[in-house]
């Protein structure tokens, strides 16, 4: 079990290393924390976000798959940039459905070698 953690691993950290310098790819805001948990012997990094402010036209309640992204930031937003984009997107015209306006916190998946590992990181 300890040789298949190594392997997952080593395989995040090597997709994690391929995706330095690509845009997009890494939020600049959690480079950090997720260099120093990718440091321990006993966690990795499988995802990560810095949260994102973010617009959805969604056609129907329960459709969220079917919802088209509007606007998306992964910082503060200003009214007039929400404006901006809701003008552009000829939103409330023929379109049907409703408009979202959500905001993500940051979000952080850590794999962890065992249970009580994973505790001690919640603690």
């Amino acid at each position: 079990m300890v040789l298949m953690f190594e392997e997952r691993k080593e395989r995040a950290l090597a997709r994690l290393r391929a995706d330095e310098g690509k845009k997009g790819r890494v939020d600049e805001e959690v480079v950090e924390i997720i260099g120093r948990l990718n440091s321990l012997k006993d966690f990795f990094t499988t995802s990560s976000c810095s949260g994102r402010i973010v617009l959805l036209r969604v056609p129907e309640v329960g459709a969220k798959r079917e919802a088209v992204f509007l606007g998306k930031w992964h910082r503060a937003v200003t009214k007039e940039e929400v404006l901006a984009v809701l003008k552009r997107s000829a939103v409330g015209t023929a379109e049907k459905g409703e408009v979202w306006l959500l905001s993500q916190s940051p979000i952080l998946h850590v794999a962890c070698r065992t249970l009580g590992k994973a505790k001690a990181l919640l603690a």
